[in-house]
């Protein structure tokens, strides 16, 4: 439907002095294989076929439209539905559906030939003059033959794709489409190496169901090394159902232009508007009063039974409200809708979205673009160069971040009011480990082996809440004790307890697009602040993933004592040597460094350089005192 207008804009691309870029999806290809299976090989230079979806409707309509009679039988006290026989035992045809599914085949049948908008932008502007790089093998060509048009199919040679980009490279064609398939690993930017520095005028003309592909292609057009970046269209039409397709890749965008920024806030640079995108909390928002007010009867074009009828979206049950369904969920389903009422519901929609936007903005409240990342304290401890353009010089940075951020802890107001809400909560404390708790019943859980069903007791503490049974708690060293005493215990662990949790994790930032698809794990492009006020736009890795990442680019992460020490303290397990690792571990309540995987063998020689042995639970364990850590590590590292 958007074949038209796009046709029209690309010859005013080509007017201007611009190069077009077409990203597709579907070529088509098979479609057209298995219609001129059934045409001979010499009658494929003069083609009258159809390869649109009509004929997968046409067999799906002839097979599945309910053109027999039914009747119920009552059989044993239930009511079955069978198909109605005749004295021959035939199905009975129930003519008025036969008539019906032939109407509505002779409709279909009836419709124009659509050809794929990849066709029809080759149709009009000759093959000659497009650089077609999808890898398909097979395409239809139009052609003049005795002042006749014709359709031929036209098989391609397995180096088309390298020929054709190669024209499009020297400037010999300005418009180049090409699929994912025959996008993997090229560049279509204007490199300042090759003759056609034209702008880019890079159109997203089908955009599939995964937004990551998507965006993935935008890359090939946006290189470093180039006369200036791409300008990027998404192709879309009237039909609002449309924008369950374009919203999540109008959202990747712009996180794109962030990184390209480097600022969250001008990321889209005022391609897209706030409401383009449905997938944030706005949105959300918008969908359940959407929801509410259908529920109300308060939409007259659109009630509750005829959405349900019509998507099979049920948001209620036997008088009870379902929950609202998720956003693309609710658009798949409009997508059955007719256009008018799509149209109609989305307008709906689109006016709350904007409202519940313009209320955040008034309130102050408003976030959009990249999430930034806020903690009490952010530092960079550390800058790895992880990978560096050979043209540009740019550079791609491993950023190593330690993260400090307020632990809130249960107050004893907040703990009171806890115990108040259960009758037969207790006010408890453990001499022998120290620990003041509050203990509330809970539900009973069945033994696997016995059958039996075994009360369990919570254990609320000031820092965490454990599950025990309560007849093993009822023999433990957990006493009464008053509120007073109660008071002054759980304050004076708050008072004992760390204020701060430490994290590390890294951010790669600097030059990213290049090499996205290579930075594996979470898409998300998110913001920092250090305390020395510099920003940071990047991917955030994991401290169990960067070594991975690392290994991608062939460099070695730095490992000193000191870098150890603080990926252990920030709560990630480190390598020291090939057998051993340091890990965080809780020990009677205690942050501590503990020595995983040594043995016998070299147990001596731990305790000799300055670790600390302790059985517990009849397991020896072995652990490096905090205040020495630095130095006990570095004496692992050289031993």
């Amino acid at each position: 439907m958007s074949s038209p207008s796009l046709i029209a804009a690309i010859e005013a691309d080509i007017a201007a002095g611009f190069a077009p870029i077409l990203q597709i999806t579907s070529t088509n290809e098979a479609m057209l294989q298995r219609t001129l299976e059934a045409i001979p090989v010499e009658e494929w230079n003069d083609l009258r076929i159809d390869i649109s979806p009509r004929s997968y409707i046409l067999d799906f309509l002839n097979n599945s439209f309910p053109v027999y009679l039914m009747e119920t039988i009552e059989q044993d006290g239930h009511t079955y539905i069978s198909y109605a026989k005749d004295a021959q035992d035939n199905k009975i045809l129930n003519q008025e559906a036969v008539m019906l599914k032939e109407a509505l085949t002779i409709k279909i049948m009836e419709l124009p030939t659509i050809h794929s908008a990849l066709d029809q932008i080759i149709f009009y502007f000759g093959y000659e003059n497009i650089a077609e790089i999808t890898g398909r093998s097979l395409r239809l060509e139009k052609y003049e033959d005795n002042e006749q048009t014709k359709i031929r199919a036209k098989k391609r040679d397995k180096n088309a794709n390298i020929a054709d980009a190669e024209k499009f490279q020297n400037d010999e064609v300005q418009i180049l489409a090409f699929s994912k398939s025959g996008g993997t690993g090229r560049s279509y930017h204007a490199s300042l190496k090759i003759p056609n520095q034209r702008l880019r005028k890079h159109y997203l003309v089908e955009s599939g169901w995964n937004a990551t592909d998507a965006i993935q292609g935008f890359g090939r057009s946006h290189r470093s090394h180039q006369a200036q970046p791409p300008v990027y269209i998404l192709v879309t039409t009237d039909v609002k159902g449309q924008k369950r397709f374009t919203s999540s890749i109008a959202q990747r965008l712009a996180t794109l232009g962030a990184i390209t920024k480097g600022q969250a806030e001008t990321g889209n640079n005022g391609l897209f508007k706030a409401e383009d995108s449905l997938n944030n909390e706005y949105a959300q928002a918008a969908l359940s009063t959407l929801i509410s007010q259908i529920r109300l009867g308060a939409l007259p074009e659109c009630s509750l039974e005829t959405l349900e009828a019509k998507t099979g979206l049920y948001l209620q049950y036997e008088g009870a409200l379902l929950p609202t369904p998720p956003m693309n969920r609710f658009l798949n389903r409009l997508l059955a809708l007719e256009v008018d009422l799509q149209n109609y519901l989305f307008e709906h929609l689109d006016r709350r979205i904007k409202e519940n936007i313009a209320e955040a903005k008034e309130s102050g409240h408003y976030q959009t673009g990249v999430e930034t990342i806020n903690a009490h304290s952010i530092q960079v401890v550390e800058k790895s160069d992880l990978w560096q353009d050979p043209e540009s010089k740019a550079k791609t940075v491993a950023n190593r971040v330690i993260q400090e951020n307020i632990i809130e802890y249960t107050s004893v107001q907040q703990a009171l009011a806890e115990v108040t809400q259960y009758s037969t909560a207790q006010l408890v404390f453990n001499k022998r480990s120290n620990n003041v708790a509050y203990a509330v019943p809970i539900w009973s859980e069945t033994c696997t082996k016995t059958g039996k069903s075994i009360e369990q007791i919570h254990l609320k503490r000031p820092d965490f809440i454990s599950k025990e049974e309560l007849a093993k708690f009822q023999k433990s060293n957990w006493k009464p004790i008053s509120e007073a005493e109660f008071s002054r215990l759980w304050q004076l662990k708050l008072n004992e307890l760390p204020k701060y949790s430490t994290t590390s994790y890294y951010i790669i930032s600097g030059l990213l697009l290049p090499i996205w698809d290579r930075l594996q794990g979470d898409l998300k492009v998110r913001r920092i602040v250090t305390d020395d006020g510099e920003a940071i736009l990047g991917r955030v890795i994991s401290e169990y993933s960067i070594e991975n990442v690392f290994k991608e680019f062939e460099r070695e992460i730095e490992t000193t004592p000191e870098t150890i020490y603080q990926r252990v303290i920030g709560g990630q397990a480190a390598k020291v040597t090939d057998i051993l690792r340091l890990k965080l571990s809780k020990v009677m309540g205690s942050e501590r460094i503990e020595v995983m995987g040594w043995n016998q063998t070299i147990y001596q020689q731990l305790i000799a350089i300055g670790c600390t042995s302790e059985r517990i639970s009849w397991q020896q364990r072995v652990f490096i005192p905090i205040e020495k850590a630095i130095a006990v590590i570095e004496r692992i590292i050289h031993q």
